[in-house]
């Protein structure tokens, strides 16, 4: 049987390559009559969709209509009609600014994405930033519902935002209509940054500062370099902002002060706390005398690793700090520590300088708390060692000698001139319930409590406390 051959008509492919060559083209056909936008195809045919502006065509080689990087972002949400033929959409779009390049192009001296000879615009938008270095002579005020995103967090390959001078705040969280920043009426929502440097260049700027931006207000995979002054502010009535995750601060080879700070949460007196910091690597020279300062109740910081600082975790320093968890908080160990967690009180010190102010500090919860076991010669007992744990509240110290892991250290709430407070470090008074009587080292004036009535297991006393070198006693 003779093989069965295809044919195609030249008439049926004609329309279908017509169809095709028409789409290819319609990118530029849209361009040519709205520049920046995309080309989609619905019902009605090609059409420009606002959605999508392309950032790059404005700037050297692809046109000459913005001055810079900066200057481009603004005019598009300002909706000049030289830039975008229809304005700016009221509901937002994505600006992207990926494909700008040139040291020229990133650098902004005419202002910020958002401000431009005083006048300000305050537009909800997606802004994509490109990688490498964008030099900034003015800090940059994000607007409610305005979500910045850059190419990665690398230092040598991501999106880099360099401060040219002291910029004072790199990036603020807050809309820059009213309410006016100083006093709104109520936190803002849906400013976020993420997958970016801040490269303070080794002046005293502060990182990101959200005073103003409540909740879908976030920071995620962002590196703090060379900042010294705060590397992260969190406050005022920035009350459910957050998360804040995998954040790295680094002051490189500048030289730090004692007042350089890695995170700093201290909120106005209706601040309830944020939904709290997953990440987070703090690093420097030894000399500042903080790293997180936690000045504020209801948060919860979670996986830290610190070096180089007086205090990795200071609570309480300058205002009361209540109902907080720290969570697997360490100490690498490479340039050291002076106190990993330390909870300020009356005649306490920060860092190697002073604790002055004493505030009130209860219900916090600290579980894993780890250092480098502290270097001894022999079993001899070294001076002035540091500290895994230092309370001040309670007057304890748990030193890296021999708490150099802390499970779970829990200081409740003060009455009557006392405190209540559990640990699992046998070196301190705790409260303890079991039901089997206790046994072992224990730290005078500690308590057990038996909750069975068995005499079996000598446990038919109730209520136990430790006497110091006899051991446990039955009281009652």
């Amino acid at each position: 049987m003779p093989s069965a051959k295809r044919h195609t008509s030249t008439w049926a492919v004609l329309p279908i390559a017509a169809a095709v060559v028409s789409l290819l083209l319609a990118p530029a056909e849209a361009q040519l009559t709205s520049p920046g936008n995309n080309a989609v195809y619905n019902s009605g045919g090609i059409v420009v969709s606002p959605a999508f502006i392309d950032a790059s065509i404005f700037l050297p080689p692809l046109g000459t209509q913005a001055k810079d990087i900066c200057d481009a972002i603004y005019q598009i949400l300002n909706g000049n009609p030289n830039f975008l033929k229809n304005g700016y959409p009221s509901t937002g779009a994505v600006v992207d600014a990926r494909g700008i390049s040139g040291t020229a192009n990133l650098t902004c001296a005419n202002g910020s994405p958002w401000t431009e000879s005083g006048n300000s615009v305050n537009m909800p938008s997606t802004i994509l930033l490109p990688a490498g270095i964008i030099v900034i002579s003015a800090g940059w005020v994000l607007p409610t519902n305005t979500h910045l995103i850059g190419e990665g967090d690398n230092t040598s390959s991501g999106s880099v935002i360099r401060a040219a001078s002291n910029v004072g705040n790199m990036i603020s969280f807050y809309s820059s209509f009213l309410p006016p920043p100083n006093s709104p009426a109520s936190a803002y929502t849906g400013i976020a940054v993420e997958k970016l440097v801040l490269d303070g260049n080794g002046k005293p700027v502060n990182g990101v500062v959200n005073n103003w931006a409540g909740s879908l207000s976030y920071v995620d995979h962002v590196s703090l370099y060379r900042i010294l002054g705060t590397g992260l502010a969190i406050g005022g009535v920035a009350s459910g902002s957050g998360p804040y995750t995998n954040i790295n601060f680094n002051t490189g080879g500048s030289t730090a002060t004692s007042s350089t700070v890695c995170v700093g949460i201290a909120g106005q007196s209706a601040f309830t706390g944020t939904a709290g910091i997953r990440g987070l690597t703090c690093t420097s020279n030894g000399t500042p005398s903080a790293a997180v300062l936690l000045d504020a109740s209801g948060n919860s910081i979670k996986d830290v690793s610190v070096d180089g600082f007086g205090d990795a975790i200071a609570v309480g320093e300058n205002a009361p700090a209540q109902s907080n968890l720290l969570l697997n908080i360490s100490n690498p160990g490479v340039v050291g520590i002076r106190n990993l967690i330390h909870i300020c009180g009356n005649n306490g010190t920060l860092g190697s300088g002073p604790c002055p102010t004493y505030s009130t500090v209860s219900d916090l919860v600290i579980l894993g708390a780890t250092t480098p076991p502290f270097n001894c010669p022999g079993s001899q007992i070294c001076a002035d060692p540091d500290a895994t744990i230092k309370d001040d509240v309670t007057g304890s110290f748990l030193s890296t000698q021999t708490d150099d892991h802390v499970g779970m250290y829990v200081l409740g709430e003060s009455k009557s001139g006392g405190y209540s407070r559990f640990t699992t470090s046998p070196r301190v008074p705790t409260w303890a319930v079991g039901t089997a009587a206790p046994a072992g080292s224990c730290s005078r004036g500690s308590l057990y409590s038996c909750t069975t009535s068995l005499t079996g297991n000598q446990c038919s006393d109730g209520l136990w406390v430790c006497s110091g070198s006899s051991g446990w006693a039955a009281i009652q």
